[in-house]
């Protein structure tokens, strides 16, 4: 059976019972004619498929972007994200930041129809020298492209599906968590000092004893804290916005990220004088600067000046991330388990724990086998001793 306007033939292939039509799909970017194959088990459903072929075959939007480059279309599904309120400014910005590194590669201007595999694998291998986390970061914004590319029709093909992800050069470095030796003398520093000469003590302090990031302990307010129920309720954060001011975020980093964590008994009376405070601030805020938000790297530049003024230690990698990891590198030495952490933590995958702190579940791990050992060598010169007897 043939069609016109393009819409080439239809006809049943007996051997393998589907019902099969082509057509064209347009022209490449050497104006040969794109031809493509559909196939169904019935007629009903096949002409149910070739008339939506063609409707985005027609369709204006389907013939500007059936040309579309690699970073044109990264830019629009990031686009579509921010306008959909799947993605806040601040990752608005860190997704911008990361297609940069596409934006200014050779493999940014080729149409998604003439991208292939191999010239993805020669642009990945390119960035060994970036961390694991970053070549992922791009590895990701490349495979969505070519999954929409896929999904839309632009190509019946996905060239990511035969290319590998490349591994770092560089050696990871371990998550730096304080001793408990740097832990105990920073406790203790700001515990003998007054709110007003360090404004931002109990802001580490939250972070040490409870996890949270700094981004969630600086959008604190004075209901979030419920000393009748002994809960610090985390529903928001602080972040950048497209320009990079601070903001108030009215969500969390991911779902899991909203979440209830006890009051730290060895902190509370310190946080009520904290929460008293808060109510002559904007907002009830917790934490301000000249009445406003505080930044990120303010609280981080006071930490790394104590670290070297107040403490006399070395403040290199010093940062209040740190400080959230002292918190979980803890909780693991003590026993807990990862999946009670990421609750803590707030991650939404149970991956992100283990892979974050890895070598520490692999330190406390050989420890506790090296207490069995001890226990079980213990148990058994007992049994010795009782068969000599």
């Amino acid at each position: 059976m043939r069609r016109t306007n393009g819409e080439g033939g239809i006809y049943k292939d007996e051997n393998r019972n589907r019902w099969i039509a082509q057509y064209y799909a347009g022209v490449n970017k050497d104006g040969k004619r794109i031809r493509k194959t559909i196939t169904a088990k019935t007629k009903p459903e096949l002409l149910k498929k070739l008339n939506e072929a063609m409707y985005l075959r027609n369709n204006t939007d389907f013939t500007k972007n059936n040309n579309i480059t690699l970073i044109e279309l990264i830019d629009i599904i990031r686009e579509e994200k921010f306008k959909s309120n799947v993605i806040g400014e601040g990752q608005y910005r860190r997704l911008n930041q990361t297609a940069k590194v596409i934006r200014e590669s050779e493999i940014a201007d080729i149409t998604i129809q003439s991208l292939n595999s191999y010239d993805i694998q020669n642009f990945l291998n390119s960035l060994t020298h970036y961390s694991d986390s970053y070549i992922r970061k791009i590895h990701e914004l490349i495979k969505g492209a070519c999954a929409k590319a896929v999904k839309k029709e632009y190509i019946t093909k996905n060239p990511m599906d035969e290319v590998i992800k490349p591994r770092s050069k560089n050696i990871t470095k371990d998550v730096r968590a304080l001793t408990l030796q740097e832990q105990s003398k920073l406790v203790n520093y700001l515990k003998s000092v007054r709110i007003d000469e360090e404004p931002y003590k109990v802001c580490m302090l939250l972070q040490m004893f409870s996890g949270l990031r700094i981004g969630e302990a600086l959008a604190l307010k004075k209901d979030d804290i419920d000393f009748k129920n002994g809960v610090i309720k985390i529903t928001r954060t602080l972040t950048l916005d497209l320009n990079g001011n601070v903001k108030m975020n009215n969500r969390v980093k991911t779902y899991s990220g909203r979440r209830r964590l006890l009051i730290p008994d060895e902190i509370r009376e310190e946080l009520k004088e904290q929460v008293e405070l808060s109510k002559i601030h904007k907002d009830n805020l917790l934490f301000v600067a000249n009445n406003g938000y505080v930044r990120h790297n303010s609280v981080n530049s006071v930490l790394k000046r104590i670290f070297r003024m107040q403490l006399g230690l070395d403040d290199e990698g010093i940062s209040t991330h740190v400080l959230r990891h002292t918190f979980a590198t803890r909780c693991i030495e003590l026993g807990m388990n990862a999946v009670v952490l990421q609750k803590l933590m707030g991650h939404h995958d149970i991956g992100i724990t283990l892979n974050t702190y890895t070598s520490v579940f692999n330190e406390f791990k050989e420890n506790e086998i090296k207490k069995v050992g001890k226990s079980l060598s213990k148990k058994l010169a007992e049994m010795s001793e009782e068969y000599e007897l």
